[in-house]
């Protein structure tokens, strides 16, 4: 038995080395096709990312288009926003006019009431015939009038306190909200600057080329697009500047001697780029757009310069001081003609001190020749005399943070992060400073509404002490005769106080009336302008404009999401080809491991068996190997040999019995596909000529008789147009118009609504494409279509409502 387990044994390892084997073949030729299919979205990639570069060059130069354009309606613009301003003006003014008549109707109101009541007390004084009563009413008159007149002087006084503390917090109101405002201006533009510095720390983190990040985060990605792209160029580009200037001599040793010469130079100078002609330049413009976007203001200026390949001749100063160019290293003669040309760093003295530089400059006679001006160590510039001015100087506004020409990348980014820290600690404390005037403003809004309210509680009493005090002060004569001539003077009084408030009120009406009218004239104005404008707009070649960038606008987002699909297929093809090859790899330690075990027992041999049977025969021998014992019982064999027959036939048996069911399941499967075709193509001939029937009067139209083709085979669906003559044609139906096509859609859904029994159907926007006189045939035809399933629900929705139907 061991000699024919171990014989097993290498059978089983030879199948396993051999299956390995063709399963190895075949994961390399599938890796092979993995490899091949990864190629096709890499090429596609690249064609739509070359595709999107040019729409974003597209929209770069219609954007410039743009600008320009809006320029020249600037000046409308402008008057537009004067005449909103205006208008503005009127409202309020209006909005005055209004509470000044309300409050003149309020006291008209109260004059009324008060005349009234003094009519009638000189009609009841003029009844009066007891003196002796009248007297005793006089003293509880004068009783009354004295409590009135002091309630009256302590509820003024507590207005005039209420006012006050009313004026007063509103007063703080305004003030809080307009610091409030500045506040939240601020915090947006500290928000946009942090946001600003950590995307460039990001992109100077994930910059390979750190010695050109020194001069804009940016500008590493962009010097990798023009090295891409320099098939498009009559003469490579040439930037940044910064990057072919050195500091030498003592500007290399002392940073604020170098800050000195930065701060000359300017930081814009030393990121911009130079070209050699303007072809050269407009095609750089469209990739520095496509890298810092069109109105990012801190993308790169671009120079025209002829590259000349040799350096200006340029006359030095004449004296002992150094010149700007004396401190600046350029091996780059383009670079150099540069900043002569713009700079002219050749004529520019540098002194350490302003003594020198104003011994210099201070009279004519004694300014060296071919000097333009004078800087100091100490950041002051010192123009020289002339024959009708003497010398000036200026203080110069050095630049902060590192100098860039003598900066390493980490300083850059220390610098950024500390600004980074800065700028975050001071939006916490303008957050923390917001939410304490939030809290300000609802303390003082709660004191304003009760002083408010005490306002008016306090006027509503007044209003009733002074009606009191009218009525007590119409019966405090002494005689009928003064009562009355006083209640008659009064009257007087009363009556023309109310002409004059009447007065008020008309001029009142006058003015708004005339604001009415100026804010209609007004109004008209704005939209008659604002029409103009939009005309004019409209009539340019800017709406044009416009249409195209958004038409690029939504190809580059088109392209993007392609890109990323691209992308997304090649990663899984990546991954796929990675799983393969460590297939690969655990099958060839598969063949190595069984191929050092068979070729211990036998010699390399294609079993006649499988690997699977092979191992289970195997296993089993194994098994008995190990359960093997001296003496074994040959009954207990036989008996165990018989159970295994038996179970055997049994088994048989059953198998049988399911291949018969299996026959009869098979035969089940065949007729049921034989109706449910006959079903299919009686519910298809159903539909077809329910469609026949509704597109009949269409095809009169047409002239031709249209005739629907469902392909079940194929999974299509097809319209066949017949003439008069019998020929047959398959149509696109994309040729057909709008209004045709939408007829054809709607007998086709009328046609499957027949068969289907869903209780809701409806259509959204149907008559989108169609114009008047399709769009009443079609709601015709859907109307009674519709009334002739009264058992369902039919729902059309249409943003031209249903007048039509």
């Amino acid at each position: 038995m061991n000699k024919e387990f171990n014989e097993t044994k290498g059978d089983y390892a030879w199948a396993r080395v051999h299956e390995a084997r063709l399963v190895l073949e075949k994961g390399k030729e599938e890796l092979k096709a993995l490899e091949a299919k990864k190629k096709v979205p890499a090429a596609k990639i690249k064609k739509m990312q070359e595709e999107c570069q040019d729409f974003k060059a597209q929209a770069a130069e219609l954007s410039v288009t743009l600008d320009e354009e809006n320029a020249k309606y600037q000046q409308q613009e402008e008057e537009l926003e004067s005449l909103r301003e205006n208008l503005q003006l009127l409202k309020e003014t209006q909005n005055e006019n209004n509470n000044r008549l309300r409050t003149e109707n309020v006291t008209k109101n109260s004059l009324d009431a008060e005349l009234k009541y003094i009519q009638t007390q000189i009609t009841n004084l003029s009844k009066a015939e007891n003196l002796a009563e009248k007297e005793r009413m006089e003293q509880i008159r004068q009783m009354e009038l004295e409590t009135l007149n002091a309630r009256k002087a302590a509820l003024e006084k507590e207005k005039e306190r209420e006012d006050l503390a009313r004026e007063v917090q509103d007063r703080e109101m305004q003030q809080e909200k307009l610091a409030k405002s500045a506040e939240q201006q601020n915090l947006k533009k500290i928000e946009s600057q942090i946001q600003d510095v950590q995307r460039e720390l990001d992109e100077m983190g994930s910059s390979s080329e750190q010695h050109l990040a020194v001069f804009g985060s940016k500008i590493p990605q962009l010097d990798r697009e023009i090295k891409r792209n320099l098939n498009r160029f009559h003469k490579p580009p040439i930037g940044p500047l910064g990057a072919h200037i050195k500091l030498e001599g003592e500007a290399g040793t002392n940073t604020e001697l170098g800050r000195l010469i930065e701060t000359e130079i300017g930081r814009h100078m030393l990121s911009c780029y130079l070209v050699n002609d303007d072809n050269d330049r407009r095609e750089l413009l469209k990739i520095v757009n496509s890298v810092f976007g069109m109105r990012d203001p801190k993308k790169p200026k671009i120079y025209t310069s002829r590259f000349l390949g040799r350096r200006h001749n340029v006359t030095r100063p004449g004296c002992r001081e150094k010149a700007l160019m004396d401190y600046l290293k350029i091996e780059n003669a383009n670079v150099f003609n540069h900043l002569v040309d713009q700079k002219s760093i050749e004529s520019i003295l540098v002194c350490r001190t302003q003594e020198t530089a104003k011994a210099l400059m201070t009279y004519e006679e004694r300014v060296p020749r071919n000097v333009q001006y004078t800087i100091t160590h100490d950041f002051n510039r010192f123009f020289p005399a002339k024959k009708n001015a003497s010398y000036r100087s200026y203080y110069i506004e050095p630049i902060h943070g590192a100098v860039t020409l003598k900066s390493t990348m980490s300083s850059i980014v220390q610098e950024k992060s500390k600004e980074l820290r800065s700028l975050q600690e001071h939006c916490h404390a303008m957050r923390e400073e917001i939410n304490k005037k939030d809290r300000s403003l609802q303390s003082f809004a709660a004191e304003k509404k009760r002083a408010s309210d005490n306002i008016q509680r306090i006027r509503m009493d007044l209003k009733k002490v002074s009606t009191e005090i009218t009525k007590v002060k119409a019966q405090c004569d002494n005689d009928s005769g003064d009562q009355l001539d006083n209640l008659r003077a009064e009257y007087q009084i009363k009556k023309e106080n109310l002409q004059e408030i009447n007065n008020n009120i008309q001029s009142s009406l006058d003015k708004k009336a005339e604001t009415g009218r100026l804010l209609k004239e007004k109004d008209a104005e704005l939209k008659r302008k604002r029409d103009d404008l939009n005309k004019a707009k409209a009539d340019s070649e800017l709406a044009e404009s416009n249409k195209s960038l958004r038409a690029l606008e939504n190809k580059i987002n088109r392209k993007g999401k392609e890109i990323k699909n691209q992308e997304k297929i090649q990663k899984k093809l990546t991954e796929m080809s990675e799983d393969k090859k460590r297939k690969i790899k655990e099958h060839e330690k598969i063949i190595k491991e069984f191929s050092d075990i068979g070729s211990k027992i036998k010699e390399e041999f294609v079993p006649d068996k499988s690997a699977k049977e092979l191992n289970a025969k195997f296993m089993n021998l194994k098994e008995k190997l190990e359960t093997k014992k001296d003496g074994e019982d040959v009954e207990e064999l036989q008996k165990n040999y018989t159970e295994l027959f038996t179970k055997h036939a049994e088994l048989n048996s059953e198998i049988q019995a399911l291949q018969e069911n299996f026959l009869i399941i098979q035969q089940m499967q065949k007729d049921r596909k034989v109706k449910m075709i006959f079903i299919r193509r009686h519910i298809t001939n159903i539909v077809r000529r329910k469609f026949n029937e509704l597109i009949k009067r269409f095809a009169k139209k047409l002239g031709c008789e249209i005739l629907l083709r469902i392909n079940h085979e194929n999974k299509n669906l097809t319209f066949v147009f017949k003439n008069g003559e019998e020929e047959r044609s398959n149509t696109d139906v994309s040729t057909l118009s709008g209004g045709e096509k939408s007829y054809t859609q709607m007998c086709l859904i009328c046609a499957l609504w027949d068969m289907m029994e869903p209780p809701f159907r409806c259509l959204d926007e149907w008559d989108v494409f169609l114009d008047s006189v399709n769009r009443k045939d079609i709601a015709r035809e859907l109307l009674e279509f519709s009334l002739k399933k009264l058992d369902k629900q039919f729902i059309f929705i249409s943003p031209q409502g249903a007048t039509d139907v």
